[in-house]
């Protein structure tokens, strides 16, 4: 077995997926055709080629803002402690991250909770807001009873893996089905590599550039914040490493023996200090170049105009004329879906789906929406 190989089924046996669900509104309705057609008529329009909306809820009130810094504090937490996997809203969480991921994300849902409740009380006040600047516009159906209705977060632990009973059921599908995921985890287990070694080269070089000033001689701005992202990185490198990288553990391990034990203000007040860990960092940096440059040789090859994410493999069809609905499990019957954009014209809350059909936040999206005025067009 290649090294690669090996790699890739001990990133299988090591993870699990991992996926973050976040609920919240739209904050914009659609106005009705006559209200469009008003509208439009100020600027001599037609009212159907006008966009024309209105924002029933301000993402910057001071009750919503709050609100929404978890949203992308959780976001943040989930993408910065899993690695990539090829399917939008499911990343993958080492199992001894299983425990910190579930911690974190709870204690940011008691926040959510704790400010939701605050906000609740001011709800009458956030409406008689909203109507004095919407007129006519206003809309008390947009509204909801409690905050904690519409802002929720949660994870989720989905199989990632084919269901062994289908080896049983039809052992082609099962092979076909093992197969895809062997490529997916060769696709996650290259883009982790990748991903850990440019965010160390990223801080090195900005906590490099800072340390060695500009062009002109001056110092840039030294904060607390260069070696921390630096010092975070490599709390957490071996719990997101997978391996394959021996020269950048190497390198890793060599700037947490530079870093380690030193604070902002040490540096500042001691020129050796400051001039040891610059020395460092630049060695450091001389050597990533090499590190970059050395690619293992990957089993999965990629034409670069291949969409890879999207290709389907054809698998054949499942024989079930033998069979009843209760011998096949209900998650084999179709390919899991991937998460579609969330519309912004949202239906009134009484016609939107339960809120235990989760909304998924797909790899790489924010949780913030554009900041729009009261009446859109």
């Amino acid at each position: 077995m290649s090294l690669n190989a090996e790699l890739t089924q001990q990133l299988i046996d090591e993870t699990v997926g991992c996926q973050l669900h976040c609920k919240k509104p739209s904050f914009t309705r659609e106005n009705s055709s006559s209200e469009k057609t008003t509208a439009a008529s100020q600027f001599g329009a037609d009212g159907k080629a006008v966009g024309f909306r209105r924002v029933w809820l301000d993402r910057k009130h001071s009750v919503v803002k709050p609100i929404l810094a978890i949203f992308n504090q959780a976001v943040t937490e989930w993408r910065t402690n899993t690695h990539f996997y090829p399917h939008d809203g499911t990343r993958l969480c080492h199992t001894s991250n299983v425990e910190y991921i579930t911690h974190t994300i709870e204690g940011l849902k008691g926040q959510l909770i704790t400010l939701c409740a605050a906000a609740d009380l001011r709800l009458p006040e956030i409406k008689e807001e909203r109507q004095a600047k919407l007129g006519s516009l206003y809309r008390s159906a947009d509204f909801f009873a409690s905050f904690s209705e519409v802002f929720r977060i949660w994870v989720s632990w989905p199989q990632l893996m084919p269901d062994e009973r289908l080896m049983q059921l039809n052992p082609a599908v099962y092979e076909a089905a093992q197969a895809k995921v062997q490529a997916d985890f060769q696709v996650a287990l290259s883009t982790a590599q990748d991903a850990l070694l440019k965010e160390f080269t990223d801080l090195v070089g900005n906590l490099s550039d800072t340390l060695n000033g500009r062009a002109d001689g001056q110092k840039k701005r030294f904060t607390e914040a260069s070696v921390g992202n630096l010092r975070k990185f490599l709390d957490r490198f071996n719990k997101l490493n997978v391996g394959g990288q021996p020269e950048l553990e190497a390198l890793v391990a060599q700037a947490h023996g530079i870093i380690e034990g030193v604070c902002v203000a040490d540096i500042k007040k001691s020129t050796s200090v400051e001039g040891g860990i610059k020395d460092g960092l630049n060695l450091i940096r001389q050597a990533l170049p090499a590190v970059i440059e050395y690619k293992p040789d990957r089993e999965l090859v990629l034409d670069e105009e291949e969409d890879v994410l999207n290709e389907e493999e054809e698998i054949p069809p499942l024989d079930d004329s033998h069979l009843t609905p209760a011998d096949i499990p209900k998650h084999l019957a179709n390919e899991p879906p991937g998460i579609d954009d969330v519309p912004e014209d949202e239906p009134p809350w009484e016609d939107q789906p339960p809120m235990d059909e989760p909304e998924l936040v797909p790899a790489g999206a924010s949780t913030d929406d554009l900041g729009l005025d009261d009446l859109t067009f």
